[in-house]
């Protein structure tokens, strides 16, 4: 069976709109363009992805109306209400250039920075309302490092590697 690391998270269904099983959703995506001619979505119950064959996707004010094949009645769609919706990983867009990076990439490579050279491995990333964050473990010591073009300015996908750039006293902050 799949599971999580199979799939990324495209976005949400959070209103039924009218009688015919259609949903309000709202993408979280960079480029929605890279999303409305999808033909299926996944949504995943009890553990298991679903595909769900795309009917038509429309703007509606700031949202999008999705209408699913196999969903044809409001009752049918109040089971999937507040569901997300998922694609294979395989289908994430090719990024532009080498310092973009999935957030799920990055998860164990090094961290090399321009000034203090190797300083740790990324743990995690916190994607925070106002600031995402590359949680690194360092000494035993997590070091939290905003994403920002300048603080993480290229990624080698191949050999794992994060260059970073910290902000001046960020680093001893964290290490004293």
């Amino acid at each position: 069976m799949p599971d999580n690391q199979d799939y990324f998270y495209v976005g949400s269904l959070i209103k039924i709109h009218g009688i015919k099983g259609e949903f309000k959703v709202s993408f979280d995506v960079d480029d929605i363009s890279n999303y409305l001619n999808k033909q299926i979505f996944f949504i995943q119950k009890h553990g298991t992805y679903h595909a769900f064959h795309v009917q038509y996707i429309k703007p509606f004010h700031n949202f999008y109306i999705l209408k699913f094949e196999e969903i044809n009645e409001r009752t049918t769609a109040e089971a999937y209400l507040s569901s997300s919706l998922y694609l294979p990983i395989e289908e994430l867009p090719v990024l532009e250039n080498n310092s973009q990076f999935y957030f799920h990439e990055i998860i164990g490579a090094k961290v090399i920075d321009d000034f203090y050279g190797e300083t740790g491995t990324v743990k995690e990333v916190l994607e925070m309302p106002a600031q995402d964050l590359i949680v690194i473990i360092f000494q035993n010591k997590e070091i939290l490092l905003p994403i920002t073009d300048e603080t993480t300015y290229r990624w080698d996908k191949e050999n794992q590697i994060l260059y970073t750039r910290f902000p001046n006293g960020l680093r001893e902050i964290y290490l004293g």
